[in-house]
């Protein structure tokens, strides 16, 4: 064989050895793991359709689960005791953000601070946490729930924590969604006071359009976003409906027969499912339908009691107050698997091939179910003092336990 022929296979015999070394390096994440660590938690949901599903978590999964360990933890209660709901965290660009006495950044591997946001939260309450762009959005007003509320809104780059805008208004958030470059405000500027809605330019901070509720009609948006669609209930009009309007100019651009309630979309944003209350088999009842987002033509209607779902494009679950999570086929309706979960269940989360279910009691331990199957897997006995779990990106699960937030990971 010539001698260049050789040097060559010589070349190339190093090369995949050395390769196959960085392969099996426990320093060395396999492909998979970069590929998850790269992915984003960017909302609440997920994704403003509030599907609740990560397509690109490839590390934890059926093998994993059982091999989970608490790696880290950050607080989640403020210092003052201001009385707040958990809000986020969130994970972009390999950053954990997460909203205590401060909007914080972590390193999702080690917990290592990389900044602190210029705000100072102690004296307020956080009323809500999203992102849009590469903006990280809080809202939140005094504490203590004083008559004339000083509410205000922050925007952060999410990279450096820098302060990008800031709004103050009379008007305190009790919600905030994001999409296509616009942010939805929705609360009440006294107590007892209609609900108003603003639609604010994410670029800019500036208002865009206004909606202000009165007495007979209020408004209560809720929180998932089709497209740049969002479903807005009323209430005390005796109307019994709800509009979907435009997020991006506050237009209506359909009516639903009945006070629907939006759970979750497709990641596409055409489909969307309501959470409704009503005659079924003569009975009153708990319906969800599919609903195309664009016209308000139901595609199917099934009975389940509960109103937390998660979706992955193919198959609807859904929650509730009774223990029960079921499967649908999001295209057809049919139920294609349910499990009693024994306890009444939290918001779903679906990721790696599962569906986590957490469960009501502290010290419950929440289920990891075959997607697929509804088959139950044994998960690791570190997740027995677990809550909600906020989200499952990059290789780490994020859930509530106690005053803090735990990460977890195999």
């Amino acid at each position: 064989m010539p001698k260049d022929t050789m040097k060559i296979l010589h070349i190339a015999i190093r090369v995949i050895a050395t390769a196959s070394l960085l392969i099996a390096s426990p320093l060395v994440k396999p492909s998979s793991a970069t590929a998850a660590t790269s992915a984003s938690w960017a909302q609440p949901g997920y994704d403003a359709a509030g599907t609740y599903y990560n397509p690109a978590e490839r590390v934890i999964n059926a093998a994993s689960v059982g091999k989970l360990k608490l790696k880290w933890k950050f607080p989640r209660i403020y210092s003052n005791r201001c009385l707040s709901e958990t809000h986020g965290p969130l994970v972009i660009d390999n950053r954990v953000l997460a909203v205590d006495d401060w909007l914080t950044a972590y390193a999702p591997a080690t917990g290592k601070r990389l900044w602190r946001a210029p705000v100072d939260l102690r004296n307020q309450e956080v009323r809500g946490f999203t992102s849009v762009g590469k903006l990280a959005v809080v809202a939140t007003r005094t504490c203590g729930r004083p008559a004339n509320p000083d509410a205000a809104i922050y925007a952060f780059d999410a990279t450096n924590g820098a302060l990008r805008w800031q709004l103050r208004d009379d008007v305190t958030p009790d919600l905030m969604l994001a999409a296509d470059g616009m942010i939805l405000f929705a609360g009440v500027s006294v107590e007892g006071a209609p609900q108003a809605m603003y639609g604010v330019e994410a670029s800019s901070g500036r208002k865009r359009w206004t909606q202000l509720g009165t007495a007979e009609r209020q408004l209560w948006p809720s929180d998932v976003v089709a497209g740049s669609r969002v479903t807005v209930r009323h209430s005390n009009d005796g109307a019994d409906r709800s509009d979907v309007i435009d997020i991006r100019t506050g237009t209506t651009l359909w009516t639903a027969p009945r006070n629907w309630d939006a759970i979750a979309a497709s990641a596409s944003g055409d489909k969307v499912f309501m959470h409704d209350y009503d005659l079924y088999e003569g009975t009153l009842q708990e319906l969800v339908h599919a609903v195309d987002a664009r016209t308000g033509v139901v595609k199917w209607t099934a009975r389940h009691n509960g109103a937390q779902a998660a979706t992955d494009g193919r198959h609807l679950y859904i929650s509730g107050w009774d223990s029960v999570i079921s499967c649908f086929d999001t295209a057809t309706g049919k139920q294609l698997w349910t499990r009693d979960t024994g306890l009444t269940t939290w918001q779903p989360v679906r990721a790696g091939g599962l569906v986590w279910v957490p469960r009501w009691y502290t010290g419950r331990m929440p289920l990891a179910l075959n997607a697929s199957t509804g088959a139950k897997l044994t998960v690791s006995s570190a997740l027995g003092n677990t809550q909600h779990i906020r989200a499952i990106v990059g290789g780490h699960l994020y859930a509530e336990m106690g005053s803090s937030i735990g990460v977890f990971a195999p």
